[in-house]
């Protein structure tokens, strides 16, 4: 309510689209569909500019836990296919694998057993545990385009 006072008084033809971005939800953050179309263009942008939309594994893969290496992995595929357009089962695999107390290698032949991990993405999560990345991850990483 602060905001939308604010803005009246700022400029009050901006009210109708703000409401429409944000009064859905009651904890101040815009439509999901205002997000999706922000991340569509960022994605567009970046695939013209060749630049990764995520931040490169070299920044962060010294820094963190194997089941943390192995969710940031998960969230990065999940959220690359989206952005292609494709469905994702991605998400729920990562928000499974960081509720686990020990190391996923220590159950790596069960993986499957898991909520939202079937057998691609298992052997998905042992080439991680193995090589700690994923030659699918760096492929879709970098935009489908050859990794030099």
């Amino acid at each position: 309510k602060y905001f939308f006072n604010i803005l009246q008084g700022y400029d009050a033809s901006l009210s109708d689209l703000y409401e429409r971005i944000y009064l859905d939800n009651v904890w101040g953050q815009a439509r999901s569909e205002y997000y999706q179309s922000l991340n569509k263009v960022f994605y567009e942008i970046a695939q013209v500019c060749n630049m990764p939309v995520r931040i490169p594994p070299q920044f962060w893969q010294d820094i963190v836990d194997e089941n943390d290496r192995i969710v940031l992995i998960l969230e990065h595929l999940d959220y690359l296919k989206k952005m292609r357009g494709e469905k994702s089962h991605y998400g729920s695999a990562a928000w499974s694998i960081s509720q686990l107390q020990e190391p996923a290698s220590s159950i790596r032949d069960k993986l499957e057993q898991l909520g939202g991990i079937g057998k691609s993405t298992a052997r998905l999560v042992q080439e991680i545990i193995d090589t700690r990345s994923s030659k699918y991850y760096q492929w879709m990483l970098f935009g489908g385009q050859k990794i030099k």
